[in-house]
């Protein structure tokens, strides 16, 4: 739940200046100070699920991803009022459907609210069960030794 007030309350932000959001990428370990510091409450968040060490930073780099990728898609597609596409035929055959499909769901869903919020459902399922496979890896190793 933590997670995901922390990333409704960054895609806000992020929609209400998004002339800032080149600011905030993830570039070759380039980031400001200001950033960072704006994820305190997401690294309290991903800690309280018993992250740490390396693997605390691994579930952060992947966070920031998913969520800001999530974001900066949004502020794309906001900007240009749909992408122009290549002809149908310059597809591979293999792919011509599920290109159909995904424009299909893009264009009956102009409201990005239930995109976002369809991304970050996935995302708290993903975060949860690499959760429970860690602190189950942990039990497995401290256990090792008692037997």
């Amino acid at each position: 739940e933590r997670i995901m007030t922390w990333a409704y309350a960054v895609r806000q932000y992020c929609l209400d200046h998004p002339q800032l959001i080149a600011l905030l990428v993830w570039e070759g370990g380039r980031s400001s100070a200001a950033w960072l510091n704006r994820s305190s409450p997401l690294f309290a968040a991903v800690e309280a699920l018993g992250f740490e060490g390396e693997a605390l930073g691994r579930a952060m780099l992947w966070l920031w991803d998913a969520i800001m990728s999530t974001i900066r898609l949004e502020l794309y597609l906001r900007q240009s009022d749909s992408p122009e596409q290549e002809p149908e035929a310059a597809l591979d055959p293999e792919v011509r459907e599920g290109v159909r499909m995904v424009q299909l769901a893009a264009e009956g869903d102009k409201n990005h609210d239930r995109h976002f919020a369809f991304s970050m459902e996935q995302v708290a399922t993903a975060i949860a069960a690499l959760a429970a496979r860690s602190s189950l890896a942990d039990f497995k190793i401290s256990q090792v030794g008692k037997q």
